[in-house]
Formats: structure tokens, sequence, C-alpha cells
């Protein structure tokens, strides 16, 4: 009778350890998948930043962008790539995030999503560009006073949907930043990058919706991107701290 006692708390134990061992593996994938997209919204959004052509000059000249109409609809569909990618870093972190704290996993998520929204906006304004300036070039003798209101009242839809679509990135970024911090899932001072990269982002937004440090305002996101371009590769060939993680769900 003893022996068969034994015999079912080893049996037992050993299918709580082997249940432990499928819920690491399980969120070890999770972190995986995450760290895929980190990599290619960068990789998608370097892209579609190296074939746009005319962004610099979209304010006040309505030719240059169906110049290149073949590599702007490319960059694009980048964007489109990106939006897609940011979303789901926050949704495979979410199930991993909401054992330490629900409302803030819940809440990258959700910034996240308005992210998402806020780039296919932006994809819009940039349809619209292409679609306004092949009128404006196959219109022969064009009404400029109309082309040239239409074309500044999309900028700035444009312009302004990118800072307030950057600031949500910001805090979204924040939010997992400051989960990875507290949950030790990766080295803390990576996760310090993130926090104080989206802060930086966020203030360089508020800066460049009143007009100020326009031409630096790639220099506030070097940060996330180093954070994004570090943690993607590390989630995917080192992943998760198993040690923390296991103190995660259990």
């Amino acid at each position: 009778m003893i022996c068969l006692a034994k015999g079912k708390s080893m049996n037992f134990d050993f299918q709580i350890r082997m249940q432990i061992m499928d819920e690491l593996k399980k969120y070890q994938n999770y972190g995986k998948a995450s760290g895929f997209f980190f990599i290619l919204a960068i990789i998608a959004g370097v892209t579609g930043m190296i074939f746009f052509q005319g962004l610099e000059t979209l304010e006040s000249d309505l030719t240059v962008f169906s110049t290149y109409t073949t590599r702007n609809l490319i960059g694009i569909i980048c964007i489109l790539v990106m939006a897609f990618a940011c979303l789901n870093i926050a949704i495979p972190l979410y199930p991993v995030f909401k054992r330490y704290n629900e409302p803030m996993a819940l809440s990258s998520v959700g910034f996240r999503i308005i992210e998402t929204m806020g780039h296919f906006i932006v994809v819009l304004c940039f349809i619209a560009f292409l679609a306004l300036s092949d009128g404006f070039v196959n219109a022969g003798t064009p009404d400029i006073s109309f082309y040239t209101m239409l074309n500044e009242v999309i900028y700035k839809i444009y312009e302004n949907t990118g800072i307030i679509t950057t600031m949500f990135f910001s805090l979204g970024f924040l939010m997992y930043s400051i989960l990875f911090y507290k949950t030790r899932l990766i080295p803390r001072w990576l996760s310090t990058i993130g926090i104080v990269g989206s802060i930086v982002s966020f203030l360089g937004q508020v800066l460049k919706f009143f007009s100020i440090g326009n031409d630096f305002s790639i220099v506030f996101e070097l940060l996330t991107i180093i954070f994004e371009l570090i943690v993607g590769f590390w989630l995917i060939f080192k992943g998760f701290d198993e040690e923390k993680l296991k103190l995660l769900i259990s």
C-alpha cells in the first residue's frame, strides 16, 4: 500500500513538472513571437522610409510624390507591415504580463491598438497624396489654389496624426518596459533603456507638436530603436529569464 501511494505521488509530481515545463515553453514561445515582431517592425519602418520619395517637399510641391509612384507604393506597403507588426508585439506579451499586472498589460495592448489605427490613417494620407499629386500633374491647367488648399489639409492631418500616433506608441512602449523591469524577464539594464527611451520619445513628440526641434526628431527615437533591436534579438535567441518566468507563472 505504501509503495502504491508513493507511486501515485511520484506520478502526480511528474505530471506537475511536465505541466510547468509545457507552460514555460508556451510563454517562451510568446516571447519569441514578440521578438520577431520587434525586428519586423524596425525593418519595415526603416525600409519604408528608404523607399519614400518626396516626403520633405510634400507640403509645398504637388508634383514630386507622383514622380516616384512605385517607390512610394512600396513605402506604403512597408508602413502597413509595420502597423501589423507593432500590434503583434503587444498581443503575445499580454498573457505573460497579465500574470503580473493585468491592467498594465491590457493598457499596453490598448495603446498599441490606437497606434495601429494611427498608422492606418497615415497610410490613407499617403494614398491621398498620391491621388492628389497624380490629379494635379494630369489636369493640364489645374486650379492651383484648390489643389494647394487640399494638399495643406491632408498634410496637417498626416503631420498631427504622426505625432499623436508616436505619443501612443511611447505610452505603450513605457507600459511594457516597466513590466519588463518589474518582472525581470529580461535584464534590468535593457528594460531601463526602454523606459528612458519611451519618455524621451514622448517628450520629443510634445516638442514637435509645438514645432520645436523638428530637425532632430529622429534623435528622440534613437533609444527606442536601440531597445527594440536588442530586445527583439534577445527574446528570439535567449528568451525570458527562466527562473523569473517560473516565479511569474507559479
